[in-house]
This record gives structure tokens, C-alpha cells and sequence, in this order.
């Protein structure tokens, strides 16, 4: 493979929170480094945990609004800046550009969406084929693009042992014997979906010693949670500190059950439980970012379901076959080192930088990529799914949301259109 080495590699992300795009932001950084490349790190906004994480791995960290960093930066002068688009404004990147004007710029697409900055950046990574697809279909020009996931930290994630696994599940109330469900997440609704726990309800109410475990959950599923019939055996947790503590959450988790309504752009938190090795149950949701399959292998690193009826199914599955959670938890840690290991991604990465002027092939289409989930798909999801102009109307083709709501789906959008023909505002109205 053609890298490029001992390059000057700056990359640039909004914060060093704890995040999704700062975890990918802080990986490519190791990535970069591991290959032999001067790997430093730029935040535009705001401070973080993943500043401590970058300092140990001897990872330069800078502040746009530090002057003292800046002039440090420009004296440095990269050769290649990696930005990641989510949360950086046209401000910021202006003043990045002004900075740095010889360096080659790339950038990480979260969003699937071109960037205000699109015409001045040489490649887009698009992370998965589902966001590839997104991606031209919503631009106006072919911009230059390839698939390139986030990078996954591979060292820091695995199977907790057995003591650490005990301890933990004791500290929360969990019983030796009890098979635990659970999610990770972040805390808006769009990472969640009640259907979580309306497939709780389902199992628990014919396995007793099932309990579902989630961490960080919306204000909507808390909610949801506290008018459950079965509230007493739904483990909460706030937050967890630390890859330590968060290894060992996977790792008391027997089924990592992931329903969002907008779905995953990636998925940081498949790939760190199935380092874990504790198998993934998703639900494939078209409608909007739809990452998780590409992520988890259906029947590779568990299942990927089709739409929500066939969820429970596999959801039941694996608690009632060890064996086969062991299997998947293995072969899906497997799969994570292969695909996504940090050095691996951020080889490719440097790389494609090659062959700028080289587009992929294209992508596949979204039928395509639904072809390999678990249930069967109604004739109204395939006409839906293949159709490559209707990819607005993907949000009823998994029986997510009724196709009874199309209609006014239809009218509403046929409004907006004609509003936005003639210049109007909704409130101008």
C-alpha cells in the first residue's frame, strides 16, 4: 500500500469532548502518529477529556484561540489538514485556511452532507457505502470522495475478564444468573427509540431474569422507562468515565441492542462492544443515517434487522444460545480489528490522497445494501429502496413509521417546495 510518510498532519475538530467525531478526531491522530507521520492535533472550540488521552500518546494538542499555539502551528506548518466537518463553522475554517494556505486539505464528512467548504478541500471521506450514496445524492457536483470509516483505537477495548464483569454487574444491582440487554448512547432522542423498550417488555414478560441496561439515555426513554410494568429491573446509568469503566459496561452486557430513529452515521459504540465482545442486535433505518449494518456483519458480529418486527426475534435469539452470543462476540471483535483499526484507516486514508482525481465506483444503491438483514422486506420498501430520486421517502420503507403518514408527508414537502420557489418563509405566512 502507497502511504504517504513522515508527513505534518494536522487535525482539526470543534472540541475534545467525549463525543463520536472527537473519539474518531483523537484516533486519527493516533493512526497518523502509529504509521511514522508528525501527528498534531487542533481544536476550535472547546477543551476536553480526550486532551489528557492525546498528551499520553505524546500527541501535540493546540487551541485555535491560543495565539502562543497558533504561532507555534504556523512556524510547524503542516502538509496536510484533516478537518472534521461536524461543529466547525465557515469562521473557523476560513481562519484555517488564512493559517495554513499550502497545506493539502481533506476532511471527514460526518453528516453526509457537502460542507460549506467543499470546493476547497481536495477529498471528502464519506463513512460507510449508506453515507456514500447520501452524499452524491445530495450534492449538486460530483465532488472528489471515498469511503473511509472512523478509525477505532483497537488496544483499548476488549473483554474486561470475568472479576472486573462481576464486580461490575454487582455494583448495579445485577444478579449472577441474569441476562442483560442494554445500549450506550448519547442523550438526544435521535439515538434512541421506545421500540427499545417495548422489546424489553415483550422478552422480560416470559424470560424473568432479563434486565435492560442503559447508559445515557434521552429524557424520552427516561421517561418511557418509569412507565414501564417492568421499571424495577431497567438499570440506569447517567454516564460512565473512562474506556476503562466503559470496556467493562460492554463487557457486562450479554446483547447490545441498538434502535435509534435517525440511525448511526457509524457507530462508535458497535465497534467498542464488539471489541468487547458482546454481540449487536440493530435495526436498519433507511430513513435517515444508516451505518450500523456496515458496522456490526448481519450474522457476522450479530443481526441486522430489516425492520422492527423481526428485531425481537433476534433479540431472543441470542439470550437463549450462549454459544452463539460467544460465536458473534468473537467474530465480531474479529471484524473491528480488520475493518476499522486506527493505523489500517488512517493508512487508507493517506493513501487515497493519491488519487484525488480517482472516484470510486459507484456505490451501492440502498436496495442493495438492505439485501443482507435479517426479515424480508415488504414490496413497498423494495419499490421505495429502489428508487434512486426517493430517498426522502425512505423513512417507510422498514415499517418504522406507517405508510398510512405518506400522504401528508407528500403534501407537506410539496408546500415547503413551493414555498421555498417563491422565496416565502412559513412565518412570513
Amino acid at each position: 500500500m502507497c502511504v504517504l510518510k513522515s508527513h505534518k498532519i494536522l487535525t482539526v475538530v470543534f472540541s475534545l469532548e467525549k463525543g463520536g467525531t472527537e473519539r474518531a478526531a483523537q484516533n486519527f491522530a493516533f493512526g497518523y502518529s502509529d504509521i511514522g507521520n508528525d501527528s498534531r492535533l487542533l481544536y476550535t472550540r472547546s477543551d476536553g477529556i480526550r486532551g489528557a488521552y492525546l498528551k499520553q500518546r505524546n500527541i501535540p494538542v493546540y487551541a485555535l484561540s491560543d495565539n502562543d499555539d497558533i504561532s507555534c502551528l504556523c512556524e510547524w506548518s503542516p502538509s496536510v489538514v484533516h478537518l472534521h466537518s461536524h461543529g466547525i463553522t465557515v469562521e473557523e475554517f476560513s481562519k484555517i485556511k488564512k493559517l495554513f494556505p499550502n497545506a493539502r486539505y481533506i476532511e471527514t464528512n460526518v453528516f453526509s452532507r457537502p460542507s460549506p467548504w467543499v470546493d476547497q478541500v481536495e477529498l471528502s471521506f464519506q463513512l460507510s457505502y449508506w453515507c456514500a450514496w447520501l452524499y452524491r445524492k445530495r450534492s449538486k457536483k460530483k465532488y472528489p470522495s471515498v469511503v473511509i470509516p472512523n478509525p477505532i483505537d483497537t488496544s483499548v477495548f476488549q473483554f474486561s475478564g470475568n472479576d472486573r464483569v462481576k464486580s461490575f454487574r454487582a455494583s448495579h444491582g445485577i444478579n449472577v444468573g441474569d441476562i442483560v440487554i442494554g445500549r450506550v448512547g448519547q442523550h438526544f432522542d435521535g439515538k434512541w427509540s421506545p421500540v427499545l423498550i417495548d422489546i424489553f417488555e415483550s422478552l422480560r414478560d416470559t424470560t424473568t431474569n432479563l434486565k435492560l441496561l442503559i447508559v445515557n439515555p434521552s429524557e424520552s426513554i427516561i421517561s418511557r422507562t418509569k412507565d414501564s410494568p417492568y421499571h424495577k429491573d431497567i438499570i440506569h446509568i447517567e454516564q460512565i468515565n473512562g474506556d476503562s469503566n466503559l470496556a467493562d459496561c460492554y463487557s457486562s452486557i450479554d446483547v447490545f441492542v441498538l434502535i435509534a430513529d435517525q440511525g448511526e452515521s457509524f457507530g462508535m459504540v458497535l465497534a467498542e462492544s464488539l471489541l468487547c465482545q458482546t454481540p449487536v442486535v440493530t435495526l436498519a433505518t433507511p430513513w435517515g443515517d444508516n451505518s450500523q449494518g456496515e458496522v456490526v456483519g448481519n450474522r457476522i458480529g450479530g443481526f441486522v434487522a430489516a425492520n422492527k418486527k423481526d428485531i425481537l426475534g433476534r433479540v431472543y435469539k441470542l439470550i437463549e444460545d450462549k454459544s452463539l452470543r460467544d460465536q458473534m462476540g468473537l467474530a465480531g471483535r474479529n471484524r473491528i480489528i480488520e475493518l476499522y483499526d486506527s493505523k489500517n484507516v488512517a493508512s487508507d486514508a493517506l493513501s487515497s490522497i493519491h488519487s484525488i482525481t480517482k472516484r470510486e465506483k459507484a456505490c451501492p444503491l440502498p436496495l442493495d445494501l438492505m439485501r443482507d438483514t435479517e426479515g424480508r422486506l415488504s414490496l413497498l420498501s423494495k419499490l421505495i429502496l429502489g428508487s434512486e430520486r426517493g430517498f426522502s421517502f425512505l423513512r417507510f420503507s422498514t415499517g418504522y413509521h406507517s405508510a398510512l403518514e405518506m400522504p401528508r408527508f407528500i403534501a407537506n414537502a410539496a408546500v415547503k417546495r413551493l414555498l421555498r420557489l417563491f422565496g416565502i418563509r412559513r412565518g412570513q405566512i
